[in-house]
């Protein structure tokens, strides 16, 4: 099965199954969160290295990539950094992300209230290595490093 407006395949088996569900916007909102991946990996590296440093692992904490302007995203953001100022550096027309490490238990009980699929598949991980959760497009989808 391929992504209806990419024709990119869809290799996740939750995206095949909402795809085969009917729940295209879902699909299309899980897939958005796949190219937000992409276009903040740069930021991964730096991230990896920050937990390295402080001896953080896969068991108590994720890496989150957030859209601060996401109606799920943005008091996530907000609750993981207070009082930031998260649009005050960011460059006129583009989205500001949220990108830090933040407690695995604390992430997974907030996806819990928008999106259990994502909350499940952080909870089943049992990679050694750290994931990576993304929040935008309303949902959050959940890789690893």
């Amino acid at each position: 099965m391929t992504h209806p407006e990419t024709g990119y395949p869809l290799e996740d088996e939750l995206l095949r199954q909402l795809a085969e569900a009917g729940e295209m916007a879902r699909v299309a909102a899980k897939w958005g969160c796949i190219a937000t991946l992409k276009a903040q990996r740069k930021h991964l590296t730096d991230l990896k290295r920050l937990a390295d440093a402080f001896g953080k692992t896969a068991t108590d904490t994720v890496i989150v990539l957030i859209n601060t302007h996401d109606e799920n995203g943005g008091p996530i953001a907000h609750m993981i950094r207070p009082g930031h100022h998260w649009d005050y550096n960011r460059v006129p027309g583009t989205i500001p992300y949220a990108r830090d490490l933040a407690p695995r238990n604390d992430i997974g009980e907030m996806l819990e209230l928008f999106d259990p699929e994502a909350a499940l598949k952080l909870r089943d991980m049992t990679d050694q290595k750290l994931p990576i959760v993304v929040i935008d497009h309303g949902v959050a989808e959940i890789f690893t490093t």
